[in-house]
């Protein structure tokens, strides 16, 4: 994780991040640590087509399972909620809600730190190309990262519900 955020910037910029975004991504990082424990073995690519799903005696769908060929490798379990958010959630906040309270998460625990630390988790990512996830996610109101966070990973605002 070290060497994936001290190579965020440069990723970033190989990726086309578009200005003004490059220059925040360091004092972002910086100013926003991220949790290391509990370690856990993340899937880290937890999208669409990754998931396998059954229908039950009643003929309901519901999650079954996942499948991917990936290298292992030890994280966080917040590491997993990226591309929940960028590929399932795709800014839709009340899919995003939906997703972390099915994942476990409390309703207080959707908060404006977790929407910043989802971005920080995007910006360390591997594959957490943010200048592609700018594409399909609503365009942030102001060029500042909290500003980016709110746009595509927003989760505080509740329809109710819960």
């Amino acid at each position: 994780m070290a060497d994936q955020r001290a190579s965020a910037l440069q990723r970033h910029r190989q990726w086309g991040l578009p200005q003004p975004w490059p220059a925040r991504v360091e004092a972002f990082l910086a100013g926003d640590p991220l949790p290391t424990q509990p370690r856990v073995p993340p899937h880290t690519e937890v999208v669409p087509v990754n998931l396998l799903a059954a229908r039950d005696d009643n003929g309901r769908w519901s999650l079954s399972g996942s499948c991917d060929v990936e290298p292992a490798v030890c994280g966080t379990h917040e590491h997993d909620l990226v591309a929940i958010a960028i590929f399932v959630a795709a800014g839709d906040p009340a899919t995003l809600r939906a997703a972390l309270l099915a994942y476990g998460y409390e309703t207080a625990q959707l908060d404006d730190d977790l929407s910043r630390r989802l971005l920080a988790w995007t910006l360390v990512h591997a594959f957490g190309n943010v200048a592609a996830v700018l594409h399909p996610l609503p365009a942030p109101h102001a060029v500042t990262s909290p500003a980016l966070s709110d746009s595509g990973f927003v989760i505080t605002a509740s329809d109710g519900a819960d």
